[in-house]
């Protein structure tokens, strides 16, 4: 056989022992084979001997990036909510107890560019209302120091989500990009400010106060 077809053809093989290795890591890592999502659940939402539904699922092509959650009452009326893998898409639904009853928890720390918009909207049930909008909550700041934090509202707004986070089952989350389907999110302590402020001593208050005064001497000293 010729040197050069030898040559030719041992490159062949060893191109595609190497795409299939790197397949091999994208189908383990998730990236080909993302978890699966597509799952149903019925429980009793207001304590009233009836069972909802409430279904998760991977939409249309983009089926590893798309989701969508479901939740049926009794009557044929729905709620949905949908989140992708995508930035603007980011989203967190989780299962809330709530008194002898459940609530969907819809949760997003959405930050771009360093400005913030933290919300949670609490979904309850009713057999006269369906699901329904029973509670929702934002806090809305600037971490690049153009203006102080708002850290009173900041704290008020922690102590609010993470009472209802420690009461919940994680259903799915896209937040960070990162597709999750169990557990539980972690209480909202706005870690971001630890990269900054490393004294462990230092309350969360005081924590956002020493971030807050050294970004906004830092962003109106660069103005000058």
């Amino acid at each position: 056989m010729n040197k050069k077809i030898i040559i030719s053809v041992i490159a062949v093989a060893a191109a595609v022992a190497l795409v299939c290795a790197a397949a091999a890591v994208l189908f383990a890592t998730g990236v080909f084979n993302p978890p699966q999502v597509n799952k149903r659940l019925t429980l009793d939402f207001n304590n009233d001997g009836k069972k909802e539904t409430v279904e998760i699922r991977a939409l249309g092509r983009d089926a590893d990036e798309n989701y969508s959650l479901t939740a049926f009452g009794n009557a044929g009326e729905k709620l949905v909510l949908e989140l992708n893998r995508f930035h603007v898409g980011w989203d967190s639904i989780s299962l809330c107890r709530s008194g002898d009853g459940y609530c969907l928890l819809e949760y997003n720390p959405y930050a771009n560019q360093g400005l913030a918009d933290y919300y949670y909207n609490l979904y309850g049930y009713s057999e006269e209302k369906g699901f329904y909008l029973k509670e929702s909550d934002a806090v809305r700041f600037d971490k690049n120091g153009k203006e102080p934090l708002p850290v009173d509202e900041m704290l008020r707004f922690a102590d609010k989500i993470n009472n209802y986070l420690q009461d919940s089952e994680l259903l799915i989350s896209t937040l960070n990009g990162e597709l999750t389907t169990d557990g539980k999110l972690p209480d909202e302590r706005y870690s971001w400010v630890e990269e900054f402020v490393t004294d462990g001593d230092l309350s969360l208050g005081q924590k956002l106060n020493a971030y807050s005064e050294e970004f906004v001497k830092q962003y109106h000293n660069g103005e000058e």
